[in-house]
């Protein structure tokens, strides 16, 4: 799929700074962030992502934001580190690095 290809590129192998370090990240807590934005999602090149990376040090960092499907480009993101994802949210990742999630 392209735009998962051009999300997952964005991105790359960069470090991101300033991110959010939970112990661990759930799927209800990453649908709450997308909800509490449920406005910008009316516009239909506004695609709700996350993006996980599985780090060397064990842990995980996720890229969670509005993703403009039209410009290629974040509208709005955050990055989240966290030591362990929830079974929900390792379960929705499991066969792809970037998840596009349903509202």
């Amino acid at each position: 799929m392209i735009i998962l290809a051009a999300i997952g590129s964005l991105l790359g192998g960069a470090a991101v700074a300033g991110a959010v370090h939970v112990t661990v990240l759930t799927l209800p807590a990453v649908m709450a962030w997308f909800r509490a934005r449920r406005a910008v999602f009316l516009d239909r090149d506004l695609v709700a992502a996350t993006i996980v990376d599985l780090m060397a040090s064990g842990s995980y960092r996720t890229v969670q934001g509005v993703f403009n499907t039209r410009t290629n480009h974040w509208a709005e993101y955050r990055t989240i580190e966290s030591d362990r994802l929830g079974w929900d949210l390792a379960q929705t990742h499991r066969t792809a690095r970037v998840v596009i999630h349903r509202l």
